[in-house]
Protein backbone atom coordinates (compact mmCIF):
# COMPACT_ATOMS: atom_id res chain seq x y z
CA UNK A 1 0.00 0.00 0.00
CA UNK A 2 1.13 3.44 -1.29
CA UNK A 3 0.10 6.80 0.25
CA UNK A 4 -2.17 7.90 -2.62
CA UNK A 5 -3.95 4.29 -1.82
CA UNK A 6 -4.55 5.42 2.22
CA UNK A 7 -6.17 9.26 0.58
CA UNK A 8 -8.01 8.70 -2.09
CA UNK A 9 -11.20 6.87 -2.83
CA UNK A 10 -14.89 7.77 -3.21
CA UNK A 11 -15.74 10.44 -1.66
CA UNK A 12 -12.75 11.09 -0.23
CA UNK A 13 -12.27 14.37 1.95
CA UNK A 14 -9.70 16.85 1.09
CA UNK A 15 -7.68 17.51 3.22
CA UNK A 16 -7.05 14.02 4.06
CA UNK A 17 -8.40 13.59 7.71
CA UNK A 18 -4.90 12.07 8.94
CA UNK A 19 -3.44 15.01 7.59
CA UNK A 20 -5.78 17.56 7.84
CA UNK A 21 -5.13 19.44 11.53
CA UNK A 22 -1.35 19.98 10.32
CA UNK A 23 -2.12 21.52 6.91
CA UNK A 24 -5.21 24.19 8.37
CA UNK A 25 -1.96 25.03 10.64
CA UNK A 26 0.73 25.16 8.26
CA UNK A 27 -1.97 27.50 6.06
CA UNK A 28 -2.75 29.68 9.08
CA UNK A 29 1.15 30.02 10.04
CA UNK A 30 1.71 31.32 6.56
CA UNK A 31 -1.13 33.38 6.70
CA UNK A 32 0.64 35.30 9.82
CA UNK A 33 3.78 35.45 8.20
CA UNK A 34 2.42 36.79 5.33
CA UNK A 35 1.38 39.36 7.15
CA UNK A 36 -2.18 40.28 4.65
CA UNK A 37 -4.54 42.33 6.85
CA UNK A 38 -7.50 40.97 4.84
CA UNK A 39 -5.86 37.21 5.54
CA UNK A 40 -5.65 38.07 9.08
CA UNK A 41 -8.73 39.27 9.51
CA UNK A 42 -10.85 36.01 7.75
CA UNK A 43 -8.61 33.82 10.15
CA UNK A 44 -8.84 36.23 13.35
CA UNK A 45 -11.43 38.53 12.79
CA UNK A 46 -13.27 37.52 16.49
CA UNK A 47 -10.03 38.25 17.75
CA UNK A 48 -9.06 41.17 16.67
CA UNK A 49 -12.47 43.40 16.36
CA UNK A 50 -13.23 43.33 19.70
CA UNK A 51 -10.30 45.60 20.34
CA UNK A 52 -9.98 47.18 17.20
CA UNK A 53 -12.88 49.15 16.26
CA UNK A 54 -13.15 49.04 12.47
CA UNK A 55 -11.50 46.39 9.87
CA UNK A 56 -9.29 49.17 8.34
CA UNK A 57 -8.03 50.23 11.84
CA UNK A 58 -6.17 47.03 12.01
CA UNK A 59 -2.31 47.42 11.34
CA UNK A 60 -0.79 43.95 11.06
CA UNK A 61 2.93 43.65 13.13
CA UNK A 62 5.45 42.19 10.91
CA UNK A 63 7.23 40.09 13.67
CA UNK A 64 6.85 36.46 11.91
CA UNK A 65 8.62 38.29 8.85
CA UNK A 66 11.57 39.27 10.75
CA UNK A 67 11.51 36.04 12.88
CA UNK A 68 11.72 33.58 9.27
CA UNK A 69 13.83 36.25 7.65
CA UNK A 70 16.03 36.19 10.00
CA UNK A 71 16.44 32.39 10.78
CA UNK A 72 17.08 32.18 7.12
CA UNK A 73 19.67 34.77 6.86
CA UNK A 74 21.39 33.09 9.62
CA UNK A 75 21.37 29.34 7.93
CA UNK A 76 21.81 30.29 4.43
CA UNK A 77 23.09 34.53 4.01
CA UNK A 78 26.92 33.05 3.34
CA UNK A 79 26.75 29.80 0.93
CA UNK A 80 27.43 26.57 2.74
CA UNK A 81 30.91 25.28 2.10
CA UNK A 82 30.03 22.01 -0.21
CA UNK A 83 32.91 20.02 -0.92
CA UNK A 84 34.31 16.18 -2.43
CA UNK A 85 37.22 14.27 -2.41
CA UNK A 86 37.29 13.90 -6.14
CA UNK A 87 37.86 16.67 -7.66
CA UNK A 88 35.68 16.02 -10.71
CA UNK A 89 32.59 15.68 -8.21
CA UNK A 90 33.42 18.86 -6.84
CA UNK A 91 33.89 20.60 -9.94
CA UNK A 92 30.42 18.91 -11.11
CA UNK A 93 28.99 20.30 -7.70
CA UNK A 94 30.53 23.97 -8.16
CA UNK A 95 28.48 23.88 -12.02
CA UNK A 96 25.54 22.62 -10.73
CA UNK A 97 25.41 25.14 -8.08
CA UNK A 98 26.26 28.65 -9.89
CA UNK A 99 24.26 26.98 -13.07
CA UNK A 100 20.63 26.57 -11.03
CA UNK A 101 21.67 29.30 -8.13
CA UNK A 102 21.38 26.30 -5.53
CA UNK A 103 22.17 28.55 -2.56
CA UNK A 104 19.22 31.35 -3.33
CA UNK A 105 17.03 28.40 -3.99
CA UNK A 106 18.14 26.67 -0.34
CA UNK A 107 17.72 30.78 1.24
CA UNK A 108 13.96 30.36 -0.40
CA UNK A 109 13.61 26.91 1.10
CA UNK A 110 14.33 28.28 5.06
CA UNK A 111 12.19 30.73 5.08
CA UNK A 112 9.34 28.56 4.20
CA UNK A 113 11.04 25.78 6.69
CA UNK A 114 10.84 28.66 9.61
CA UNK A 115 7.50 29.19 8.96
CA UNK A 116 5.65 25.66 8.11
CA UNK A 117 8.03 23.82 10.35
CA UNK A 118 9.35 21.25 7.39
CA UNK A 119 9.89 21.05 3.73
CA UNK A 120 10.63 18.90 1.30
CA UNK A 121 13.97 19.03 -1.02
CA UNK A 122 12.87 17.53 -5.05
CA UNK A 123 14.94 17.62 -7.79
CA UNK A 124 13.82 17.82 -11.05
CA UNK A 125 14.61 18.16 -14.76
CA UNK A 126 13.41 19.76 -18.24
CA UNK A 127 15.14 19.38 -21.42
CA UNK A 128 13.21 22.94 -21.92
CA UNK A 129 14.11 24.61 -19.09
CA UNK A 130 17.89 23.66 -18.21
CA UNK A 131 18.79 20.86 -20.79
CA UNK A 132 22.17 20.49 -18.83
CA UNK A 133 21.13 20.64 -15.20
CA UNK A 134 18.99 19.20 -12.72
CA UNK A 135 16.76 21.73 -11.29
CA UNK A 136 16.12 22.55 -7.37
CA UNK A 137 12.69 22.76 -6.38
CA UNK A 138 11.06 23.63 -2.87
CA UNK A 139 8.17 22.05 -1.59
CA UNK A 140 6.20 23.47 1.64
CA UNK A 141 5.19 20.83 3.61
CA UNK A 142 1.21 21.69 3.39
CA UNK A 143 1.59 20.30 -0.23
CA UNK A 144 3.35 16.98 0.74
CA UNK A 145 0.85 14.26 1.45
CA UNK A 146 3.76 11.89 3.53
CA UNK A 147 4.27 8.31 4.62
CA UNK A 148 6.94 8.09 7.13
CA UNK A 149 8.49 4.77 8.77
CA UNK A 150 10.82 4.94 11.89
CA UNK A 151 11.05 8.63 11.50
CA UNK A 152 12.04 7.91 7.72
CA UNK A 153 10.28 9.09 4.94
CA UNK A 154 9.35 6.06 2.58
CA UNK A 155 6.73 7.58 0.38
CA UNK A 156 4.94 11.10 -0.65
CA UNK A 157 2.29 12.69 -2.81
CA UNK A 158 2.90 16.17 -3.84
CA UNK A 159 -0.45 18.18 -4.26
CA UNK A 160 -0.97 21.12 -7.19
CA UNK A 161 -3.99 22.42 -7.38
CA UNK A 162 -5.71 24.73 -9.38
CA UNK A 163 -9.33 26.31 -9.23
CA UNK A 164 -11.67 27.42 -11.62
CA UNK A 165 -12.61 31.29 -10.88
CA UNK A 166 -16.24 30.63 -12.99
CA UNK A 167 -17.39 27.52 -10.87
CA UNK A 168 -16.69 25.64 -7.68
CA UNK A 169 -14.30 23.22 -9.31
CA UNK A 170 -10.78 21.99 -8.39
CA UNK A 171 -8.21 20.38 -10.21
CA UNK A 172 -5.65 18.57 -8.01
CA UNK A 173 -2.88 16.63 -9.71
CA UNK A 174 -1.06 14.11 -7.07
CA UNK A 175 2.54 13.11 -7.79
CA UNK A 176 3.48 10.18 -6.12
CA UNK A 177 7.10 9.63 -5.19
CA UNK A 178 8.10 6.01 -4.54
CA UNK A 179 11.81 4.23 -4.90
CA UNK A 180 12.40 4.14 -8.69
CA UNK A 181 9.20 5.78 -9.73
CA UNK A 182 6.97 8.38 -9.90
CA UNK A 183 3.51 8.17 -10.61
CA UNK A 184 0.49 11.07 -11.70
CA UNK A 185 -3.08 11.26 -10.65
CA UNK A 186 -5.41 14.02 -11.84
CA UNK A 187 -8.72 14.39 -9.71
CA UNK A 188 -11.51 16.82 -10.34
CA UNK A 189 -13.49 17.63 -7.38
CA UNK A 190 -14.76 20.63 -4.89
CA UNK A 191 -13.12 22.56 -2.15
CA UNK A 192 -13.59 19.73 0.73
CA UNK A 193 -13.73 16.65 -1.52
CA UNK A 194 -11.00 15.16 -3.55
CA UNK A 195 -13.38 14.38 -6.16
CA UNK A 196 -13.04 11.29 -9.24
CA UNK A 197 -9.70 10.40 -10.87
CA UNK A 198 -9.86 12.06 -14.79
CA UNK A 199 -7.44 11.62 -17.76
CA UNK A 200 -4.25 13.55 -17.12
CA UNK A 201 -5.68 15.38 -21.01
CA UNK A 202 -8.43 16.64 -19.37
CA UNK A 203 -6.63 19.51 -17.91
CA UNK A 204 -3.85 21.58 -20.13
CA UNK A 205 -1.68 21.72 -17.30
CA UNK A 206 -1.00 18.04 -16.76
CA UNK A 207 -1.91 16.93 -20.63
CA UNK A 208 1.65 16.49 -21.41
CA UNK A 209 2.46 14.39 -18.41
CA UNK A 210 2.65 10.57 -18.15
CA UNK A 211 0.77 8.56 -16.01
CA UNK A 212 3.84 6.80 -14.31
CA UNK A 213 7.84 7.77 -14.68
CA UNK A 214 10.58 5.54 -14.41
CA UNK A 215 13.38 7.72 -12.49
CA UNK A 216 16.15 5.08 -13.18
CA UNK A 217 17.63 5.61 -9.52
CA UNK A 218 16.93 3.23 -6.63
CA UNK A 219 15.44 6.14 -4.29
CA UNK A 220 13.15 8.17 -3.03
CA UNK A 221 13.44 11.53 -5.24
CA UNK A 222 12.38 13.65 -1.94
CA UNK A 223 14.13 14.85 1.01
CA UNK A 224 12.09 15.97 4.36
CA UNK A 225 14.38 18.95 5.90
CA UNK A 226 12.58 19.35 9.55
CA UNK A 227 13.03 22.70 11.48
CA UNK A 228 12.76 20.69 14.40
CA UNK A 229 11.55 17.68 15.98
CA UNK A 230 10.53 15.71 18.59
CA UNK A 231 8.93 12.70 19.60
CA UNK A 232 5.24 12.96 19.21
CA UNK A 233 5.76 13.39 15.39
CA UNK A 234 8.02 12.93 12.25
CA UNK A 235 7.08 16.25 10.39
CA UNK A 236 8.99 19.70 11.98
CA UNK A 237 7.47 22.47 14.50
CA UNK A 238 7.39 25.35 13.23
CA UNK A 239 8.42 29.00 14.91
CA UNK A 240 5.89 30.06 15.40
CA UNK A 241 4.21 26.82 17.36
CA UNK A 242 2.45 27.76 20.04
CA UNK A 243 2.83 31.84 19.57
CA UNK A 244 -0.54 32.73 17.64
CA UNK A 245 -1.93 34.51 20.87
CA UNK A 246 1.65 36.22 21.08
CA UNK A 247 1.43 37.17 17.49
CA UNK A 248 -2.10 38.91 17.50
CA UNK A 249 -1.36 40.90 20.84
CA UNK A 250 1.15 42.51 19.22
CA UNK A 251 -1.45 43.51 16.27
CA UNK A 252 -3.85 44.90 18.39
CA UNK A 253 -1.19 47.31 20.32
CA UNK A 254 0.68 48.18 16.89
CA UNK A 255 -2.97 48.91 15.88
CA UNK A 256 -3.59 51.19 18.95
CA UNK A 257 -0.28 52.88 18.67
CA UNK A 258 -0.93 54.04 15.21
CA UNK A 259 -4.77 54.84 16.40
CA UNK A 260 -2.78 57.06 19.11
CA UNK A 261 -0.12 58.56 16.35
CA UNK A 262 -3.03 59.57 14.38
CA UNK A 263 -5.03 61.45 17.11
CA UNK A 264 -1.91 63.62 18.40
CA UNK A 265 -2.07 65.39 15.01
CA UNK A 266 -2.52 69.14 15.61
CA UNK A 267 -6.58 70.02 14.95
CA UNK A 268 -8.80 72.75 15.53
CA UNK A 269 -12.53 72.86 17.27
CA UNK A 270 -14.88 74.96 15.88
CA UNK A 271 -18.51 75.22 16.10
CA UNK A 272 -21.13 73.11 13.99
CA UNK A 273 -22.11 75.84 11.86
CA UNK A 274 -18.62 76.55 10.40
CA UNK A 275 -18.59 73.08 8.68
CA UNK A 276 -20.23 72.24 5.96
CA UNK A 277 -23.02 68.84 6.14
CA UNK A 278 -23.44 65.90 5.07
CA UNK A 279 -26.07 64.55 2.78
CA UNK A 280 -28.23 63.56 5.92
CA UNK A 281 -27.47 67.19 7.52
CA UNK A 282 -25.38 66.49 10.39
CA UNK A 283 -22.01 67.43 10.96
CA UNK A 284 -19.49 64.14 11.10
CA UNK A 285 -16.26 63.89 13.08
CA UNK A 286 -13.90 61.46 11.90
CA UNK A 287 -10.71 60.74 13.57
CA UNK A 288 -8.65 60.91 10.33
CA UNK A 289 -9.77 64.54 9.52
CA UNK A 290 -8.12 67.70 10.91
CA UNK A 291 -11.87 69.68 12.23
CA UNK A 292 -13.52 68.49 15.80
CA UNK A 293 -16.62 70.14 15.44
CA UNK A 294 -18.06 71.34 18.52
CA UNK A 295 -22.14 72.18 19.48
CA UNK A 296 -23.44 75.73 18.61
CA UNK A 297 -25.19 75.67 21.99
CA UNK A 298 -21.93 74.68 23.89
CA UNK A 299 -20.34 77.36 26.19
CA UNK A 300 -16.97 76.77 23.88
CA UNK A 301 -13.93 74.84 23.08
CA UNK A 302 -12.34 73.46 25.44
CA UNK A 303 -9.88 75.80 27.31
CA UNK A 304 -12.05 79.31 27.12
CA UNK A 305 -14.08 81.50 28.50
CA UNK A 306 -17.32 82.75 27.19
CA UNK A 307 -18.83 82.17 23.62
CA UNK A 308 -17.96 80.20 20.81
CA UNK A 309 -14.46 80.78 19.18
CA UNK A 310 -11.61 78.39 17.05
CA UNK A 311 -8.76 77.10 19.18
CA UNK A 312 -6.38 74.33 18.61
CA UNK A 313 -6.83 70.70 20.37
CA UNK A 314 -4.00 67.97 20.41
CA UNK A 315 -3.91 65.22 22.15
CA UNK A 316 -0.85 63.82 24.34
CA UNK A 317 0.75 61.00 22.50
CA UNK A 318 3.07 58.67 25.35
CA UNK A 319 5.49 55.92 24.10
CA UNK A 320 3.72 53.59 26.54
CA UNK A 321 2.06 51.63 23.75
CA UNK A 322 5.61 51.53 22.04
CA UNK A 323 7.51 50.50 24.63
CA UNK A 324 4.77 47.26 25.31
CA UNK A 325 5.27 46.42 21.78
CA UNK A 326 9.05 46.33 22.03
CA UNK A 327 8.70 44.12 24.73
CA UNK A 328 6.12 41.96 23.27
CA UNK A 329 8.54 41.62 20.27
CA UNK A 330 11.27 40.59 22.46
CA UNK A 331 9.24 37.59 24.11
CA UNK A 332 7.97 36.62 21.10
CA UNK A 333 11.68 37.03 19.49
CA UNK A 334 13.10 34.89 22.56
CA UNK A 335 10.23 32.20 22.12
CA UNK A 336 11.35 31.69 18.77
CA UNK A 337 15.20 30.89 19.63
CA UNK A 338 16.30 34.49 18.53
CA UNK A 339 18.35 36.35 20.91
CA UNK A 340 16.26 40.39 20.27
CA UNK A 341 19.98 41.89 19.78
CA UNK A 342 19.86 39.91 16.69
CA UNK A 343 17.21 42.32 15.20
CA UNK A 344 17.02 45.19 17.79
CA UNK A 345 20.38 46.03 18.72
CA UNK A 346 20.87 48.17 22.01
CA UNK A 347 24.75 49.44 22.04
CA UNK A 348 24.48 53.32 22.16
CA UNK A 349 25.92 53.11 18.86
CA UNK A 350 29.27 52.20 20.28
CA UNK A 351 31.69 49.22 18.71
CA UNK A 352 31.19 45.82 19.80
CA UNK A 353 34.09 43.60 19.69
CA UNK A 354 33.11 40.04 17.61
CA UNK A 355 33.52 38.14 20.92
CA UNK A 356 30.85 40.29 21.91
CA UNK A 357 28.12 40.28 19.24
CA UNK A 358 28.77 36.06 19.71
CA UNK A 359 27.71 36.56 23.32
CA UNK A 360 25.16 38.36 22.82
CA UNK A 361 23.33 36.55 20.42
CA UNK A 362 23.78 32.85 22.12
CA UNK A 363 20.36 32.08 21.83
CA UNK A 364 20.11 33.05 17.57
CA UNK A 365 23.77 30.71 17.45
CA UNK A 366 21.84 27.69 19.16
CA UNK A 367 19.00 28.05 17.05
CA UNK A 368 20.83 27.85 13.99
CA UNK A 369 23.33 25.35 15.61
CA UNK A 370 19.95 23.20 15.88
CA UNK A 371 18.56 24.13 12.41
CA UNK A 372 21.68 23.13 10.70
CA UNK A 373 21.57 19.60 11.70
CA UNK A 374 18.59 18.85 10.11
CA UNK A 375 20.33 20.95 6.47
CA UNK A 376 23.78 19.68 6.64
CA UNK A 377 22.41 16.26 6.34
CA UNK A 378 19.62 16.85 3.86
CA UNK A 379 22.08 18.97 1.77
CA UNK A 380 24.03 16.28 1.30
CA UNK A 381 21.52 13.89 0.33
CA UNK A 382 19.78 16.25 -1.75
CA UNK A 383 23.06 16.66 -3.73
CA UNK A 384 23.32 13.25 -4.16
CA UNK A 385 19.92 12.91 -5.80
CA UNK A 386 20.79 16.36 -8.07
CA UNK A 387 23.93 14.68 -9.34
CA UNK A 388 22.06 11.25 -9.97
CA UNK A 389 19.39 12.67 -11.59
CA UNK A 390 21.73 15.05 -14.20
CA UNK A 391 23.70 11.92 -15.00
CA UNK A 392 20.71 9.73 -15.82
CA UNK A 393 18.11 12.05 -17.21
CA UNK A 394 20.60 15.07 -18.87
CA UNK A 395 24.34 14.44 -19.17
CA UNK A 396 25.93 10.82 -19.26
CA UNK A 397 29.10 12.75 -18.61
CA UNK A 398 28.41 13.96 -14.86
CA UNK A 399 30.76 11.91 -12.54
CA UNK A 400 29.53 9.28 -10.01
CA UNK A 401 30.23 10.59 -6.13
CA UNK A 402 30.44 6.31 -5.30
CA UNK A 403 29.64 5.65 -1.99
CA UNK A 404 30.50 8.69 -0.35
CA UNK A 405 27.86 11.70 -0.72
CA UNK A 406 28.95 14.96 -0.66
CA UNK A 407 29.94 17.29 2.70
CA UNK A 408 27.93 20.04 3.14
CA UNK A 409 28.92 22.89 5.82
CA UNK A 410 26.90 26.04 7.43
CA UNK A 411 27.98 29.18 8.72
CA UNK A 412 26.89 30.40 11.87
CA UNK A 413 26.02 33.89 10.10
CA UNK A 414 28.03 36.05 11.75
CA UNK A 415 29.42 38.13 10.54
CA UNK A 416 33.21 38.09 10.90
CA UNK A 417 35.67 40.40 13.12
CA UNK A 418 38.84 40.98 10.93
CA UNK A 419 40.42 42.67 12.97
CA UNK A 420 39.83 40.57 16.21
CA UNK A 421 40.48 37.33 14.40
CA UNK A 422 44.17 39.43 12.98
CA UNK A 423 44.69 39.93 16.69
CA UNK A 424 43.98 36.60 18.11
CA UNK A 425 46.14 35.11 15.39
CA UNK A 426 48.66 37.30 15.74
CA UNK A 427 48.96 36.13 19.24
CA UNK A 428 49.16 32.91 18.72
CA UNK A 429 51.72 32.86 16.11
CA UNK A 430 53.91 35.41 18.51
CA UNK A 431 53.56 32.13 21.51
CA UNK A 432 54.62 29.96 18.22
CA UNK A 433 51.03 28.05 18.31
CA UNK A 434 49.60 27.62 15.08
CA UNK A 435 51.22 26.98 11.98
CA UNK A 436 50.78 29.03 8.95
CA UNK A 437 48.26 26.45 7.16
CA UNK A 438 46.12 26.44 10.48
CA UNK A 439 46.36 30.92 9.79
CA UNK A 440 44.95 30.94 6.12
CA UNK A 441 42.21 28.23 7.26
CA UNK A 442 41.33 30.47 10.23
CA UNK A 443 41.25 33.37 8.03
CA UNK A 444 39.51 32.04 5.28
CA UNK A 445 36.84 28.93 6.16
CA UNK A 446 35.13 28.81 3.02
CA UNK A 447 38.63 27.96 1.12
CA UNK A 448 39.22 24.40 -0.10
CA UNK A 449 42.18 22.94 0.86
CA UNK A 450 44.01 23.30 -2.77
CA UNK A 451 43.27 27.22 -1.83
CA UNK A 452 44.56 26.68 1.51
CA UNK A 453 47.50 24.96 -0.22
CA UNK A 454 48.76 28.09 -2.83
CA UNK A 455 48.15 30.33 -0.19
CA UNK A 456 50.65 29.02 1.97
CA UNK A 457 53.24 28.10 -0.67
CA UNK A 458 52.69 31.74 -1.63
CA UNK A 459 53.27 32.96 1.76
CA UNK A 460 56.16 30.55 2.32
CA UNK A 461 57.56 31.72 -0.88
CA UNK A 462 57.79 35.78 0.01
CA UNK A 463 58.51 35.33 3.81
CA UNK A 464 62.55 35.81 4.54
CA UNK A 465 64.94 32.91 5.46
CA UNK A 466 65.13 33.12 8.87
CA UNK A 467 68.37 33.95 10.77
CA UNK A 468 70.94 30.93 11.04
CA UNK A 469 71.46 30.34 14.68
CA UNK A 470 73.91 31.75 16.96
CA UNK A 471 77.81 30.59 16.36
CA UNK A 472 79.94 29.20 19.27
CA UNK A 473 83.22 30.82 18.83
CA UNK A 474 86.67 29.95 19.92
CA UNK A 475 86.27 31.41 23.30
CA UNK A 476 82.58 30.12 24.03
Amino acid sequence: MTVLDEITGTGAPWPPNSHRNRIDTQLDYSRLYRNRRDEILQRWSADLLRFVARQDELVPYPAPKLAARTLAAFLFGEDPTISHTDPAVRDALDTMGRATNLPARLLEGSVTQAVEGEIYLRPAWDVDVSPAHAIPTIVPGSRVIPRFRFGILVDAAVVTGWHEPSGDTYWRLLEEHQRGLITNRLYRGSADRLGTRVDLATHPQTENLADEVPTGIDDLLMVHVPLARDAASPHGVSLFDGLESLILAMHRLYSQEQHDAEMARRRIALPESFVSRNASGSPAWDRRTDLFPLSDEAEGPVGTRGGVGIVPIEFSDDLVARDRIRGRLEDFLIACGISPQTIMPDNGGTAISGTSRKLAQATTIRTVAATARYWADATSRFLGLMLDVQRVHLDPSTPDYGDELPSVALSDGLIDDPLEMAKILGELDTAEAISTIEKVRALRPSWTEDQVADEVALILTRSPDAPPPPQVGTFG
